[in-house]
């Protein structure tokens, strides 16, 4: 493993020059991605380099990072927090807390659930068509926002790409998982108002998280804002706590390169920085 005192979490087949890069090989479905980038010629990613993260660490066990207290200045995690449970993020926060030093920087990039809530609530545009609709046949904002905060449940949602799972019949399963169409939503919205919606099916998520955890990884299941975000932190023990826009960072690296930092659906997300 590399000497560095920046870490990446969730880096994918990315790799950031000096910085610790990790990923999980218990995921087939991210395995299977870097197998299809390895024979592509994608040159933004580092070709071959999949089992090679420094750190293979899956991040649903609750284990640690192999990396000692207070060692690092900089804890990246980018679009990784909407694939987990609220208890692994939460073992994740204080892991996080406990490699930093003081003055250290966890920065967290995540999509905003309130956002794209809004979005879909008032017709949708664009920019929430482009991020997800992975299926042509999704039309309704409602049904893209499903789609996009908690994937098994959207009427329409496939698994498109059949090198990403090991089964077809993962697609079976997911036909079994029940759907939500607009007027449910509309009727739980009514009953419960957007928050309880939200723990709605997160809680729904959680009970079919361990039949899809390790081939559907890049399905999202969690909803996050920038309040979530806090609370969470400052559960872990950060005390200063930001919330930030892309085009800025407390450490100088990124806030130097926002775009090289910042370019996972941008306009769509929201970023939260702590420092210990």
């Amino acid at each position: 493993m590399i000497k560095s005192k920046k870490l990446n979490i969730g880096s994918g087949p990315v790799r950031k020059g000096g910085w610790i890069s990790h990923d999980s090989s218990t995921s087939i479905w991210y395995r299977n991605v870097a197998n299809k980038l390895w024979k592509s010629n994608d040159s933004q990613y580092s070709v071959g380099t999949w089992d090679k993260a420094d750190i293979d660490l899956d991040l649903t066990i609750n284990e640690s990072f192999p990396l000692d207290a207070n060692s690092l200045e900089v804890v990246l995690c980018s679009h990784v927090i909407e694939h987990l449970l609220n208890k692994h993020a939460k073992h994740l926060f204080k892991d996080v807390y406990r490699m930093l030093e003081n003055g250290g920087v966890f920065r967290i990039c995540t999509p905003d659930a309130d956002f794209l809530f809004d979005k879909a609530m008032n017709g949708g545009d664009e920019a929430l068509f482009r991020y997800t609709n992975q299926c042509a046949e999704i039309k309704d904002p409602i049904e893209q926002f499903i789609n996009a905060q908690c994937s098994y449940f959207c009427p329409f949602t496939r698994v498109i790409d059949l090198d990403m799972v090991d089964s077809e019949i993962y697609n079976q399963f997911l036909n079994d998982v029940p759907k939500m169409n607009k007027d449910q939503f509309l009727e739980i919205l009514n009953k419960y108002g957007k928050y309880g919606l939200f723990e709605y099916f997160r809680k729904l998520s959680e009970e079919y998280y361990d039949t899809f955890s390790r081939h559907l990884t890049g399905f999202h299941v969690n909803w996050w804002n920038e309040h979530k975000i806090v609370y969470f932190l400052f559960e872990a023990g950060f005390e200063k706590v930001f919330t930030m826009d892309k085009a800025s960072s407390h450490f100088n690296e990124i806030d130097n390169n926002v775009e090289e930092f910042s370019n996972s659906e941008p306009e769509l997300s929201v970023y939260v920085e702590a420092i210990k």
